[in-house]
């Protein structure tokens, strides 16, 4: 990632934890740019990197989508083939997927995708509280562990 990218992505990153608290541990990058040696960037593709993976996902659906995948662009910045593979098979799996250039289109695509949460969605079927990680999985922590036995 180069240097004016990699500060708007961290610029989003720092206004997104602070504006979404409820989801900071949601929103996480993607390392797979950077320089790396022969044998490192073999070791990590055989870990499961993927070239044209987003450099950000925030993992919370929205009722209407799985996820939000971002993927991190200086102003001119356009993307690669990879990224664009990448990006019609998270959409083929009803994930949404946008380009950012500025923290501003970031803050506007976060904002928008975040204000279509569907309230009752966000519903444990289990318990009927609400809770932020129920849209993810389907159901509370708590409930997870009781049904699962892990508590």
């Amino acid at each position: 990632m180069r240097h004016l990218e990699a500060d708007i992505q961290e610029a989003c990153v720092r206004w997104f934890r602070y504006q979404y608290q409820q989801y900071a541990l949601m929103l996480f990058a993607v390392p797979n740019g950077g320089s790396r040696n022969t044998k490192e960037a073999e070791n990590l593709k055989r870990q499961g990197v993927l070239a044209g993976v987003s450099d950000l996902i925030l993992l919370v659906g929205n009722g209407e989508y799985n996820a939000l995948c971002v993927e991190m662009k200086q102003p001119t910045g356009k993307q690669t083939e990879k990224q664009i593979k990448w990006q019609k098979e998270a959409e083929k799996h009803k994930n949404r997927y946008v380009v950012c250039h500025s923290i501003e289109e970031f803050m506007d695509e976060a904002q928008t995708y975040l204000k279509n949460i569907d309230e009752d969605k966000t519903k444990c079927p289990h318990c009927g509280k609400r809770h932020p990680l129920v849209a993810i999985n389907g159901i509370c922590g708590k409930c997870d562990e009781q049904l699962w036995g892990k508590g």
